[in-house]
């Protein structure tokens, strides 16, 4: 059995003591391997676990170690572990918004205007739909009588797909069909579910809700442009 060894991480986020190393087993003459990213001091294991903007993600296993970390069983990007902490814990604690590039997307950005988030998003919204019903029956006479009945109901369906952005000036959604735009200063509704973000503005109109990877995220960025920028517009 050869076992190869090569530095991932010079600085384990974990333990701050070992090196994550990329540590590869080979058995059966190297017919049969397997790779994990391993802590060589805290046994730490990292676990791809897809991809997020362009980067690996890599969930925090801590089953075959003594160390806590409150992002055990969580899935961050690389540049978050190297850093120690996630993009959400690190904007709340130094309150201060990321600049954001958009890449192959065309977009035209107001004058002053700068990007600071964005993400994937499904836009969800209420539906009235209806049936007709007719029902038959005899009279005393013998002749066949019929009357309807109306009924409707809400459903909440999927209208588009798209993106959601954030900037010093507005939360809007870009979708194949629609574009809903949402002034910082004329938000009235921003409530975080578990699948996504219900948003509101004092313009009127129903609610929307949108479905994204990361609602807590999305939330916490947009109450944190809202009150750094909405009282300068």
């Amino acid at each position: 059995m050869d076992k190869v060894n090569n530095h991932f991480l010079e600085s384990c986020p974990i333990c701050k003591k070992g090196k994550v190393e990329n540590q590869t087993i080979s058995k059966w003459f190297g017919l049969i391997s397997s790779s994990s990213l391993i802590c060589n001091v805290c046994k730490a294991k990292f676990i791809q676990s897809g991809e997020r903007e362009g980067q690996k993600l890599l969930k925090l296993d801590l089953s075959e170690s003594k160390e806590k970390n409150k992002y055990e069983n969580q899935a961050l990007k690389i540049s978050e572990w190297k850093k120690g902490i996630s993009d959400l814990d690190y904007v709340v604690k130094k309150d201060l918004l990321p600049s954001y590039k958009i890449m192959n997307l065309d977009l035209i950005l107001e004058d002053g205007e700068k990007m600071h988030y964005a993400t994937q998003a499904t836009l969800m919204e209420s539906k009235t739909t209806s049936r007709t019903y007719l029902r038959t029956g005899m009279s005393t006479r013998g002749v066949s009588m019929g009357n309807s009945s109306f009924d409707s109901k809400q459903e909440i369906k999927k209208t588009d797909e798209g993106y959601i952005f954030l900037t010093n000036q507005r939360l809007f959604f870009r979708g194949q069909f629609k574009t809903k735009v949402y002034k910082l200063n004329k938000i009235m509704v921003l409530q975080e579910t578990d699948q996504g973000v219900q948003v509101g503005s004092e313009t009127g109109g129903k609610n929307q809700f949108y479905i994204v990877e990361e609602p807590e995220k999305l939330v916490t960025y947009t109450k944190i442009a809202i009150r750094k920028f909405s009282s300068k517009k």
